[in-house]
């Protein structure tokens, strides 16, 4: 059996907002008709850890060129290449040890590709050994306007020990996007490497057409979906029931970082 995930964080910038678990009512922005009966939104939104920006900032992209500015800041900063966050070098410098001074991670990069932005979020995360971490934008929680965030899985044994970074698509020019610390940015959680792996086994794979199901396919079809709207005394949140059931007991179907 494979073990837990062990999921831990380091943190390098030291006011960073702390890793949160995630949210299943997304701190009561979800409706709650969904956060009561619709199980499948619920598990989504409460699975992993909630990772936020490490200062509050805003970004201006005029189609050529990135500008930044700290909240509270008085001025735009182009963003040439990379950018430190701020005195983050100096303090870099005094805590590492030798042979690693002036090699601190940047905290924003304008990538090649036009109005493409990554943002370092401030921290580290291991994981044990056949785990991956999934990172996503924040499920089911209200994006922050005007940006497209990538979604990618890190092998957390070949990364061994490097920041984590988030790349964003910039989608709208002239407008000043402001990213807040208190808002989650990314949504990560572990999963187990061979899920990957029997997914990659799958590529390729021909659904069965109508003609071809058979009694058994029918009648999960007739449980999941005729009977329960047949019933006039149907309950909301069946399937919320059964599947909160299974979960509690089964170990493997419960909030699994």
């Amino acid at each position: 059996m494979l073990d837990q995930p062990n999921l831990k964080f380091f943190r390098y910038y030291p006011d960073a907002p702390s890793p949160m678990r995630a949210d299943e009512s997304a701190v009561g922005t979800l409706p709650t008709r969904a956060f009561r009966y619709c199980e499948a939104v619920r598990l989504a939104g409460g699975w992993g850890y909630w990772l936020f920006p490490p200062l509050s900032f805003s970004v201006v992209w005029d189609g050529r060129q990135i500008m930044w500015q700290k909240a509270g800041g008085c001025q735009w900063e182009p963003l040439q290449d990379a950018a430190h966050f701020p005195g983050f070098p100096e303090s870099w410098d005094v805590s590492c040890p030798e042979g690693f001074s002036g090699m601190c991670p940047p905290f924003l990069t304008a990538l090649p590709e036009p109005g493409l932005l990554q943002v370092s979020l401030g921290l580290i995360a291991t994981a044990s050994p056949g785990w991956l971490l999934y990172m996503r934008p924040a499920a089911n929680f209200p994006s922050i306007p005007y940006i497209e965030g990538f979604v990618g899985i890190v092998d957390a044994e070949a990364y061994q020990f490097g920041p984590i970074f988030t790349n964003l698509r910039l989608c709208k020019t002239d407008t000043a996007i402001a990213f807040p610390a208190d808002r989650p940015l990314v949504q990560l959680s572990a999963v187990p490497r061979q899920l990957l792996t029997a997914d990659a086994k799958l590529r390729g794979a021909t659904p069965i057409d109508i003609s071809g199901w058979t009694s058994t396919e029918w009648e999960g079809y007739r449980q999941t979906v005729l009977d329960p709207n047949s019933r006039l005394d149907r309950r909301y949140g069946e399937y919320a029931t059964r599947a909160r059931k299974l979960a509690a007991g089964c170990p493997a179907h419960g909030r699994a970082a």
